[in-house]
């Protein structure tokens, strides 16, 4: 009988999602499988909504908090009673479905009760290295498998959260690459990026179209600064950011500076793939991008702990890849 696969998500940071297109891009040439569904909850029910309202208008210190608040290695019954009763319909969908196999990569998700029955299959995809956030085993008892980035992330697990520390739950925990949808097609070679150093129309290219951190008007005046990036045209991809951004850009009269509101997901592997450098903070999906485009990288700051593992691990394995300025 034919799997249905429904890959739990939330758009709440690039990660997320990234992760929840990259694992469908991946079962895509999986036989025995009659459908793969995406469920982004920020897009569908009304409290995704809200969360995702929430994410997109506060500030990055109340961000921060909440992050905190969450980050714990166990759940209560009252945070599972809270999240399904928040996402009721989404657990009447599935229960409907037959023969169904579950990915989710945004961590409450695990909550929902479809992922505690022993006959659903439950797979949890982590989206940071070194230091997942806690509640991506939550549900560890129950779940099939957890996927993590790294070795380090796997160590971490174990280290922090006792009910992982049993043969059964160790041999649930699978260190795999962060599951991006970039092709091999989309990578330039070497060769082609040698000859492009040698051309005037040099970029860098900024992503600050999610959470601000305060400090972007700081950053591109630093690398203006840089005698080596004097002409290099600086794109920004500002997205809901973009009045904010242009308001700094356009006093400043930064000619070299070109602003971009939106860009369509699947231009945007194509805007960082024909930079130089690009610039950013530390997400667990940009991280991967970058390793995998083999691109120069600028860090523009660094978002609560997980963020720092993404720090620590690029800066030790791919120290070469850093741009310091």
């Amino acid at each position: 009988m034919k799997k249905n696969i429904v890959i739990l998500t939330a758009g709440v940071g690039n990660g997320h999602k990234t992760a929840a297109f990259g694992i469908k891009k991946n079962l895509n040439d999986v036989q025995n499988i009659n459908s793969i569904e995406v469920i982004d909850i920020t897009e569908v029910y009304l409290v995704g909504k809200i969360v995702k309202f929430i994410f997109d208008n506060s500030s990055f210190w109340l961000l921060e908090k909440i992050y905190t608040i969450t980050n714990k290695p166990k759940f209560s019954w009252f945070d599972k009673i809270f999240i399904n009763i928040c996402f009721y319909n989404v657990n009447k969908k599935l229960k409907n479905m037959s023969n169904l196999e579950i990915y989710v990569t945004f961590p409450m998700l695990q909550l929902l009760d479809i992922c505690f029955e022993k006959n659903v299959k439950t797979i949890i995809q982590a989206t940071d290295f070194y230091t997942p956030h806690f509640s991506w085993a939550w549900n560890s008892e129950n779940v099939s498998e957890i996927r993590v980035l790294d070795a380090h992330a796997k160590k971490y697990l174990l280290q922090n959260i006792e009910s992982l520390n049993t043969i059964e739950n160790k041999n649930k925990i699978i260190i795999s690459e962060f599951p991006l949808t970039i092709n091999k097609k989309n990578i330039t070679n070497r060769a082609d990026r040698a000859g492009r150093e040698n051309r005037e129309n040099k970029t860098i290219l900024c992503f600050f179209h999610n959470v601000l951190l305060g400090n972007e008007e700081e950053i591109i005046q630093k690398i203006q600064n840089v005698k080596e990036y004097k002409n290099y045209k600086i794109i920004i991809l500002a997205g809901k950011n973009y009045a904010k951004i242009q308001k700094f850009v356009c006093v400043q009269n930064k000619s070299n500076c070109e602003i971009l509101h939106w860009v369509d997901t699947s231009k945007m592997t194509t805007y960082c793939n024909n930079a130089e450098i690009v610039a950013g903070k530390c997400g667990g999906a940009f991280i991967a991008e970058v390793v995998k485009l083999q691109k120069k990288l600028i860090i523009t700051g660094i978002f609560s702990v997980q963020e720092e593992g993404n720090f620590e691990y690029i800066n030790k394995y791919y120290s070469d890849l850093l741009v310091d300025i």
